[in-house]
């Protein structure tokens, strides 16, 4: 009988020893063991963390003898694969390599974004990925060309249509002109490219859908297979090593100064730079460094694959290394504890059988005490049951009760939120509105005085807004709101707020300013943002901005005065042309009053009888003989003397005068010329220009129905100029108010042509009779081709599609020689004549009259006051 208990106890105390092994063979990773990590690039700050890791001792504590070897581009996969280092660094060019046949296992990315760009000179003109056709580029090999390959791609240019140079460029073959743009890495060309920024222009993939990884580590699935503790341990120093690095970048600067002599132009200064791409490339504040997302290894193999690179099948098992994989083991302790109690009930099984009645019986009588304890202890579990069941149902009031109260508290504490919310936030973009950015901008000012440092307001109004929203609509211009507002949000720092001001004004607060450069930093950082082309409606939009910046102590001490000061500068701004910003200045302020007086004196020149017409003659460019002539706006100011149509104009659609000052102009020029045509017998007909605001309205047709009725002028007399925009605003309502008034004998020419974006398509179906080619193009003919080849592409387009071309802004012999070479018979400007008031415009058709009789006879109708000089008293109406 002693045997058997002695069997069990052998047999347990073997199991427990299996189960529970000493500590000592629990890290299989020896102290000190030595592995290589084989660098692309010479010590810069790229290798920083892994300085780190290694000289603060991250790698010591997890056992590891780290060597680091310097290296060139595209060593680091060789030595790996040859056995000659253990760890590398490259590119997200590795799934390439995995791809290909190289078992390769990517441990961690360092770098969110990728590092390469394209950079071109300046005076390249190269600003953007279309500009790239027919240009020479030099892009390396294809794996790692492969992001500005794939961004040519998705803006539907083909490879076939640049001209690649396979080789790795330099800043030297763009200055040389040895290539028009090169692929580059931020990390080191950039710092060099700072010292002379304004010569280089940058395109960087990631702005057009190219998301890929940049500075990956990397291992053979052999070193996984066969030391994945050390894998595992190798990725936490290295990782450890890079959050140190890029918390303290001044202290490894140092140390890479010390460790290796540095190259030409690698000081600290260009090490710092590395510092500061390398921290944005990283997303340090955003993502857990080493974070690898296979959704984002998907789209690069994607991308590779529409390129030809690797078959589209490809797949990435294996390919990623997972920091956290299941750990089931038959080393592990709970693994061994199970088969352990299974080796013990085997025993006691084996044990059993063994055994004598007696101990039999002993057990069956167990199992009957058992079996009558079950059947109790099931009857006071349905006592429970009962008891339970009864309190339950005597609270269920007082439960639902206090179920109604928290949904109800619940309720109200989700209105107040969304009430608070909507007070505070604009419900368009999703940005703090104007009064929640007035009260942190009250904030603001207040930590600024205790702190000492600097506030800076940007006040940000977008460019011709107003006519992208008459153009392509309401809803469209809502969603280029929303999407304006995502690109400032991208860059916009934590400590500073962005709002919506109202309409398409949008407001920066920059706090803790320190150094007055950064203001202009993200003035200029905002103007590129904006500027960047955008998608609407199936049209290219290049949205520009106008930003006024005040400046807290220096423009004032309150919320309310630098709203004014940088609104002030805002529309400084936009009154140089837009797409730049403005400090402000008090003398703006001086600037800002004389535009309210201009427009409250020009609501008053409509009564005075201070508004003018000029016309401009317009002649057979062969023969010299006077066809026509174009009505043109004046404003007599009292004080400043002939004011033109290039203030008058904006003024007039900013405070709602450009309707009766355009029918003014209308119902003017019809009664001149009729009085003209009676008295000189010449019928020569006058182009009167309609504004955007006239067109839209329904009534235009009337208005100038009943100004011809009035007058007595002939139609065929008056021929109407708008521009190619009006027209594609709404085109049917266009196309039935443009039939109507052909159908009445009015002509019809489009002006400026060529500066809109008309459809020929649906040009050819409009009633037009002439096409006017815009100055801007006549002014360089001579010297330019681009501007020769458009003007002499409209001629043509004209001529084949039956209608008359006029040319406006001719100056000078060489525009009318290269005017009439390409066909153009008709022409206006200053070479033949400027504009004229009206009773010089009678001498100038003194020479065109039949008889030296008629125009004594005009001139007599001037002297005696029965043609008036342009002014009628204005009746208030219209």
């Amino acid at each position: 009988m002693l045997r058997r208990p002695i069997l069990i106890i052998v047999l347990v105390l073997l199991a427990g020893s299996w189960a529970f092994p000493p500590r000592s063979a629990a890290r299989p990773t020896p102290a000190g063991e030595t592995v290589v990590l084989q660098l692309p690039w010479p010590y810069q700050f790229s290798a920083a963390g892994f300085v780190a890791a290694a000289e603060k001792g991250f790698y010591a504590r997890e056992g590891l003898n780290v060597v680091i070897r310097e290296g060139l581009p595209g060593r680091p996969v060789s030595q790996v694969m040859a056995g000659h280092a253990q760890y590398g660094v490259s590119t997200s060019a590795l799934l390439y390599y995995r791809v290909t046949g190289k078992p390769l296992v990517v441990v961690a990315p360092l770098f969110q974004k990728s590092p390469f760009v394209i950079v071109s000179l300046r005076e390249s003109g190269i600003t953007k990925p279309h500009d790239l056709a027919g240009r020479r580029i030099m892009t390396g090999t294809p794996e790692t060309s492969a992001e500005a390959l794939a961004m040519l791609h998705n803006e539907g240019i083909s490879p076939v249509l640049v001209r690649r140079i396979p080789r790795p460029g330099t800043i030297d073959d763009l200055t040389s002109g040895r290539a028009d743009a090169i692929v580059a890495c931020q990390v080191n060309e950039l710092p060099a490219i700072d010292r002379e920024r304004s010569r280089f222009n940058i395109i960087t993939p990631g702005h057009y859908g190219i998301d890929f990884y940049g500075n990956v580590i990397f291992t053979s699935h052999q070193e996984l297979k066969e030391h994945p503790e050390r894998v595992a341990a190798f990725r936490r120093a290295s990782i450890a090593g890079w959050e140190y690095a890029l918390n303290h970048p001044d202290e490894l600067i140092e140390r890479l100064v010390r460790r290796a002599s540095t190259e030409r132009g690698r000081d600290r200064a260009y090490l710092a730079r590395q510092a500061m791409i390398i921290k944005q490339l990283t997303l340090h504040d955003i993502v857990e460094l080493g974070h690898n997302n296979p959704d984002r290894w998907r789209h690069i193999g994607d991308t590779y694959a529409s390129l030809g690179m690797i078959s589209p099948d490809h797949s990435l098992t294996g390919f990623l290394y997972d920091p956290n994989p299941p750990r089931f083991s038959w080393n592990h302790w709970g693994v061994r504890l199970a088969a352990s109690i299974c080796v013990l009930v085997l025993s006691a099984a084996l044990v059993m059988l063994v055994t004598n009645k007696r101990l039999a019986r002993e057990v069956g009588e167990r199992r009957r005490a058992e079996d009558e304890l079950a059947r109790y202890r099931n009857h006071l579990e349905e006592l429970v049951e009962e008891r339970t069941n009864a309190l339950m149902e005597k609270s269920e009031e007082l439960v639902n009760a206090i179920s109604e109260r928290r949904q109800i508290k619940a309720k109200l504490l989700q209105n107040e939120k969304r009430l608070t919310r909507l007070s505070q936030y604009d419900p368009l973009t999703g940005l703090p509105n104007r009064l929640l950015l007035r009260d942190r901008l009250e904030h603001a000012i207040e930590r600024s005085s205790r702190s000492g440092k600097t506030v800076a307001l940007l006040f940000m109004d977008l460019d011709r807004f107003k006519k992208i929203n008459e153009t392509l609509g309401h809803e469209a211009g809502d969603r280029l709101l929303r999407e304006m507002a995502r690109r400032l949000k991208s860059f916009v720092r934590r400590s500073d707020t962005l709002g919506r001001f109202g309409g398409d004004e949008f407001i920066l607060v920059l706090e803790q300013i320190e150094d007055f450069r950064f203001i202009a930093v993200m003035a200029r950082k905002t103007l590129e943002s904006l500027a960047a082309e955008t998608q609407l409606d199936g049209q290219q939009l290049f949205v520009t901005a106008s930003i006024g910046i005040s400046v807290y102590p220096v423009d004032g001490s309150d919320a309310e005065t630098l709203l004014k000061c940088a609104d002030t500068a805002m529309y400084r701004a936009k009154g140089l042309g837009g797409n730049c910003y403005q400090l402000y200045e008090h003398r703006m302020n001086a600037r800002a009053h004389e535009l309210l007086v201009m427009e409250s004196s020009l609501h008053k020149s409509l009564r005075a009888g201070e508004l003018r017409l000029f016309y401009q003659p317009q002649v057979d460019l062969a023969t010299g003989e006077l066809i026509g002539m174009e009505a043109l706006l004046r404003w007599q100011h009292p004080t400043r003397g002939l004011v033109l149509p290039g203030e008058i104009i904006p003024i007039a659609e900013d405070c709602g005068l450009i309707v009766p000052i355009g029918e003014w102009v209308l119902r003017t020029a019809c009664r001149q010329l009729k009085e003209l045509q009676q008295h000189c017998g010449t019928a020569v007909p006058v182009a009167v220009n309609v504004s955007s605001r006239q067109f839209v309205k329904t009534d235009l047709v009337d208005t100038i129905a009943r100004t011809l009725h009035e007058t007595g002028l002939p139609p065929r007399l008056l021929e109407i100029e708008i521009t190619e925009s009006m027209i594609m605003h709404d085109l049917d309502a266009a196309l039935a108010i443009l039939s109507e008034l052909r159908r009445m004998g009015v002509r019809i020419a489009i002006d400026d042509f060529g500066t809109g974006y008309s459809s020929l398509s649906h040009l050819k179906h409009l009633p037009i009779s002439r096409l006017k080619i815009d100055r801007s193009f006549v002014r360089d003919v001579a010297t330019n081709a681009n501007d020769a080849a458009i003007t002499g592409a409209v001629i043509f387009l004209a001529r084949t599609m039956g209608l008359e071309v006029i040319a406006e802004g001719v100056e000078n012999a060489a525009q009318l020689d290269f005017l009439m070479r390409n066909g153009c018979i008709l022409g206006q400007g200053y070479l033949f004549s400027p504009p004229l008031p009206v009773d010089e415009l009678v001498t100038f058709i003194h020479g065109r009259c039949d008889s030296a009789a008629t125009a004594l006879a005009v001139l007599q109708a001037f002297a005696d006051g029965r043609l008036a000089a342009g002014n009628e008293e204005w009746d208030g109406q219209g």
